[in-house]
């Protein structure tokens, strides 16, 4: 694996952050690690339907968070900073974690046709063993 979900405390609950490339090489050598708004969007995506966290998560918060930053990142809808995460995702690690972050989407926005197409294409790859 080549990233992992770094749960970070904030107000008496926590964050998941996405870390990969250098920042994850930081964790993995246990030095410092700078996490960025653009690895809080894809750590929200990715365990927004994990249920086994062992962390106190209040997942109500997290569409608030993720409207906020996509203001923030000036995307034109939520749909489109999902569809934009889930495409990075995929690029760097393939179609596992992208699917994950897919699946957090159609959570979000479950009317998105896009969202469910993206989504249905990581599946079919998954099962033919691709990616």
């Amino acid at each position: 694996m080549t990233y992992a979900i770094l749960w970070q405390p904030k107000d008496s609950k926590y964050l998941p952050y996405f870390v990969d490339g250098q920042e994850f090489k930081n964790y993995q050598a246990q030095r410092p690690v700078t996490l960025s708004g653009r690895d809080l969007i894809r750590g929200i995506l990715h365990e927004y339907t994990n249920e086994d966290t062992e962390f106190p998560a209040v997942k109500g918060s997290w569409l608030s968070i993720l409207n906020n930053l996509s203001q923030s990142f000036e995307y034109e809808s939520l749909e489109k900073l999902i569809l934009d995460a889930a495409s990075h995702t995929r690029t760097e690690h393939g179609c596992k974690p992208s699917k994950l972050i897919l699946e957090g989407g159609t959570k979000l926005i479950p009317g998105s046709a896009q969202i469910r197409e993206d989504l249905k294409l990581d599946k079919n790859v998954l099962e033919r063993g691709n990616l």
